[in-house]
């Protein structure tokens, strides 16, 4: 059976065997996050055959119910339908990550760094992501490298290696990929959570940038020490 590791209030490295599937979980007081990774036992992460994360928290719940008004209805379906977004982001990054058949047995680094001993929703995500790359072979150990999404005059956001000033609340998950250094990714965000509706729907803009960002960013890696 593979193992299943639990993020809980503490920093924390941890590492998979790269031919084991099944479920990893992230879960403090407030949120749990589930990333479920199916295929066979031997063959390792590019024979996986499915993934799916899935949100079993509060936080989103709480969000969202103080910026919605009274209607119950209307609450519950807006809900539904952030809940079921952030899920569908969440499993198609980490399919493109964990599918990376060029490269099944790449060994990258990752930290885990929990501010204040508190997590908080944009925390779970990076985290769930990392998690679900750890599951598919990589090996933990490494340093932080400052990496922002920075949010540019056209506003676009873009991951920037140099900016280390945030420029906006919702601009602090961020994703760390340092060529020049044998430790290549890091993944963290702020403890200041959202806020609205509108820093989630942005939240999940980011996600979606940091996927495509992410994948690239690891593949040119791959290219120059091929």
């Amino acid at each position: 059976m593979p193992q299943t590791p639990t993020i809980k209030d503490f920093a924390v490295k941890t590492s998979i065997n790269p031919a084991c599937a099944g479920s990893v979980f992230l879960e403090t007081s407030e949120c749990k996050i589930v990333c479920e990774i199916e295929g066979p036992s031997i063959s390792g992460a590019k024979n996986v055959q499915s993934i799916q994360v899935r949100i079993e928290d509060t936080t989103v719940d709480k969000i969202i119910e103080q910026t919605l008004g009274d209607d119950d209805f209307e609450k519950d379906k807006e809900l539904k339908v952030k809940r079921v977004e952030l899920e569908q982001v969440l499993t198609s990054i980490t399919e493109n990550l964990v599918r990376m058949e060029e490269y099944p047995n790449m060994e990258l680094a990752i930290t885990f760094k929990i501010f204040e001993n508190r997590m908080n929703i944009k925390q779970y995500l990076a985290l769930a992501l990392s998690m679900a790359l750890v599951h598919s072979g990589i090996q933990t150990n490494t340093i932080m490298v400052p990496c922002a999404i920075a949010k540019t005059e056209d506003g676009d956001y873009i991951l920037d290696p140099k900016q280390t000033e945030w420029e906006s609340s919702i601009s602090k998950l961020f994703i760390c990929f340092d060529i020049e250094q044998d430790e290549v990714i890091h993944m963290e965000s702020s403890c200041s959570k959202a806020q609205s509706l509108e820093e989630i729907n942005k939240m999940i803009d980011i996600l979606k940038l940091a996927g495509k960002e992410y994948s690239k960013l690891i593949f040119e890696k791959i290219n120059m020490e091929n």
